[in-house]
């Protein structure tokens, strides 16, 4: 992290404290901005600026949204939302993280994911699949483990072509 500006503002009961912050991160700019309210729950939005990735052709403007409680009897995060979306690209879950253990357990589900090929194309780096046209669709995932080791997993998508007058040689 390169720079960080915080705001953060007490609010009079129920809420506790809004937050807004910008950070530079390698470069890229990203703006988030909090609502927490007493029981320790609230929502947290972020949002990256035109982002460049090596070898893309078109800047990424992520955008991300969590709603989440503190259940601090219970000794959990839990996260009844969350969402991360892009023109072109959205998913979408739930996650719950029990830290009443060392180390910590975490459960995270992608109840939906999609994605539009054209609309991604340029922003990733990968040249390749620059004439890929259609919709991918991914089915339901559920990822569990113990921070911060990753899951083995394996995903399933559909891949929903659009017709085009154009002819593909493979």
């Amino acid at each position: 992290m390169t720079s960080l500006t915080l705001d953060l503002e007490p609010q009079p009961a129920p809420l506790l404290f809004e937050a807004r912050a910008l950070a530079g991160v390698e470069g890229h700019t990203f703006e988030a901005s909090a609502v927490v309210s007493e029981p320790f729950e609230g929502e947290l939005r972020v949002k990256g600026r035109d982002i460049m990735i090596r070898g893309a052709t078109r800047p990424w403007t992520p955008r991300a949204a969590v709603r989440f409680r503190l259940d601090l009897p219970a000794r959990a995060f839990n996260i009844s939302e969350w969402t991360l979306e892009d023109d072109g690209a959205t998913a979408r879950g739930t996650a719950a993280i029990r830290y009443a253990e060392a180390p910590p357990v975490y459960v995270l589900t992608v109840s939906a994911w999609q994605a539009d090929l054209a609309a991604l194309a340029g922003r990733l780096p990968f040249s390749q699949l620059s004439d890929l046209k259609g919709q991918v669709e991914g089915e339901p995932v559920t990822l569990q483990g113990h921070w911060p080791e990753l899951p083995m997993m394996r995903v399933t998508a559909t891949l929903k072509a659009q017709r085009s007058d154009r002819k593909s040689v493979v």
